[in-house]
């Protein structure tokens, strides 16, 4: 299944919370199943995330795991602790359902770790073999200046957006 197939442009999902449902609606006329895992949103409060599954293809938001909104806005993240691991933790149950291709919807993060939290939920990383991550996002920012651009929305201090930057790179 190509990105511009059966699901659309898959850089649509990454808008907001709730792009996909608007995607699927579009796309065969009904949402499909609703999965929902229990796993640890972007400052670790326990949350009930809502995914999809469609044959062998999953669809994950971020937004739905490790989203802003889940944490209170900019006003109640913490930029610097707000992680991916519940993202992770999606992917892993969408594996665990059988899916080979995993596509996820990165807008409306709490967070700025890089995907490096979610990558951890993933190991051990060879679980990974014969799957199709497809990452769906709409923006054309690089990975490094991620920070500089994303970071004060998530409610990042200046000096803050240096250390996520910082990390970033490293």
């Amino acid at each position: 299944m190509e990105p511009e197939g059966e699901w659309g442009a898959l850089e649509d999902l990454a808008l907001d919370a709730g792009s996909y449902e608007r995607r699927i609606r579009q796309t065969v006329g009904h949402v499909l199943g609703l999965d929902a895992s229990r796993i640890a949103a972007a400052l670790g409060a326990p949350v009930a995330a809502a995914w999809r599954l469609d044959g062998r293809t999953a669809v994950i938001e971020m937004a739905r795991a490790s989203g802003l909104a889940l944490v209170g806005g900019a006003e109640g993240n913490d930029p610097v602790a707000a992680s991916t691991a519940g993202t992770g933790e999606l992917i892993v149950e969408a594996l665990d359902a059988g899916a080979r291709r995993v596509v996820v919807g990165l807008g409306g993060s709490a967070t700025t770790d890089g995907g490096l939290a979610a990558l951890r939920a993933l190991r051990p990383l060879g679980r990974l073999k014969g799957v199709e991550l497809v990452v769906a996002y709409d923006s054309r920012v690089s990975f490094l200046d991620a920070a500089t651009v994303f970071a004060p929305q998530k409610g990042a201090a200046p000096a803050q957006v240096e250390l996520l930057r910082r990390r970033l790179k490293s």
